[in-house]
């Protein structure tokens, strides 16, 4: 927490986290949008960034490119934020009466995406574990229905979700009347190490993705890492969700079967 706090006391740190939670960027992409700051301090306010988890950086060629990683600020909320929420609310209810008495409106913008248009998304994520490589493993693979579910789900009433741990092996989500969809399709397995799947997980239209999950021991338990590429029709708000959503799954539901043994996918007791 130290390394976070401190991280997000910067300015120039804060902003680079705004343009990152935009899209990936290089190095040099993020030195260009700081041109009162030298390359030097952007990339030491990258390290410190890269220290408190908030960052993940990736070299693809020549180039390294810079991954927001929210992992660690939903871990800040759930610390500091999620046990004063209930206090919070009753305020905030009255704040907002106030506001709609006095014709106060959304600060909020939406921008809507258009539908259709051909674009490709980065979701990059490392969630740390307190269990071994092979709870972890077994948790992607054999557990998958204890912590997914609703409403990252085609039918909201579905009873399972179940990967075959094979090379051809499909993700599939299962229907009481005995039908359902195919998630994705397993195109590389390495028993407690990898886990890499093929397919349109969940989105619409002409779509390709390759999603990428690799574990590693890390200060006694495991560092499991997300890398989810998608091409095709994906507007700005799926690219949006589907961060959000993998954050949902990995860092909260997927860590507390793991660690707690907590159920919260289509498995749990009803």
């Amino acid at each position: 927490m130290d390394d976070l706090f401190r991280a997000l006391s910067n300015p120039t740190r804060r902003r680079i986290l705004d343009l990152l939670r935009e899209k990936p960027n290089t190095t040099g992409e993020l030195c260009l949008r700081f041109p009162q700051v030298t390359r030097f301090a952007v990339m030491k306010h990258l390290a410190e960034l890269q220290k408190a988890g908030l960052v993940v950086a990736r070299k693809t060629g020549r180039e390294v490119w810079n991954h927001l990683n929210a992992v660690p600020i939903r871990e800040m909320v759930e610390r500091w934020v999620l046990p004063f929420e209930s206090e919070w609310a009753g305020r905030m209810r009255r704040v907002r009466r106030l506001a709609e008495s006095i014709g106060g409106t959304s600060m909020t913008t939406i921008q809507d995406s258009l539908a259709g248009a051909a674009r490709s998304i980065h979701v990059v994520q490392e969630v740390p574990i307190q269990a071994s490589p092979e709870a972890v493993f077994q948790a992607l693979t054999d557990g998958m229905g204890d912590w997914w579910g609703a409403p990252y789900l085609y039918d909201q009433n579905s009873t399972d979700i179940l990967l075959e741990a094979k090379l051809g092996g499909h993700v599939r989500e299962v229907t009481s009347d005995g039908g359902g969809a195919i998630w994705a399709t397993v195109i590389e397995l390495r028993p407690n190490r990898i886990l890499e799947l093929s397919g349109l997980v969940g989105m619409a239209g002409a779509v390709a993705g390759l999603i990428r999950f690799e574990i590693e021991p890390k200060d006694g338990g495991s560092l499991l890492k997300l890398d989810h590429r998608a091409v095709g029709e994906v507007s700005d708000e799926t690219a949006s969700n589907y961060t959000g959503g993998w954050n949902d799954l990995l860092a909260t539901r997927l860590k507390a079967y793991v660690e707690r043994g907590e159920r919260m996918g289509v498995r749990a007791p009803k």
